[in-house]
């Protein structure tokens, strides 16, 4: 079975461009998805590339009201993200040569964080918009343990 799912992106004009963006994209997700078992729990779905999707490629009938899809809407920080995804690059290098990943500064916590908040985000608008249940089950999880989903407490 195949879905698609629509990420919303507000970027500088002045330092990229939509194709610049898609294949940043698809380097963060081809990075998140090396690290192994990442993602056993939902089956290790195939990830495609990122597209640009626009009026031009996907015109809509002259004789009904254009619908915005219901898409992910995210407020990138590009320095932010890129400081986030050389951390996720150390973390893939070092379990690759089978090594424990040793933090270099205090300052890597709150790119954790942030990094876990944007998953949240992501998580919380699937969840909302698209009915899809994208964060871990806090069932199995000792509700003690914070360190197993940090950020993310049952109501």
């Amino acid at each position: 079975m195949k879905t698609t799912l629509t990420v919303e992106v507000e970027y500088d004009p002045a330092r990229t461009d939509p194709e610049g963006l898609a294949c940043a994209m698809d380097r963060l997700m081809e990075t998140a998805l090396s690290i192994p078992g990442a993602l056993d729990e939902y089956g290790n779905p195939e990830v495609g590339e990122f597209l640009i999707a626009g009026a031009a490629l996907n015109p809509a009938p002259v004789d009904r009201p254009v619908s915005p899809p219901l898409g992910y809407e995210l407020r990138i920080d590009g320095p932010l993200l890129h400081a986030q995804r050389r951390l996720l690059l150390r973390l893939l290098d070092a379990v690759s040569h089978h090594q424990a990943y040793v933090p270099k500064t205090r300052d890597e916590r709150g790119l954790w964080e942030g990094l876990i908040s944007l998953t949240d985000a992501i998580a919380d608008q699937a969840h909302d918009r698209h009915g899809i249940d994208c964060l871990l089950d806090d069932e199995a999880e000792d509700p003690q343990d914070q360190t197993a989903n940090p950020g993310h407490h049952k109501a």
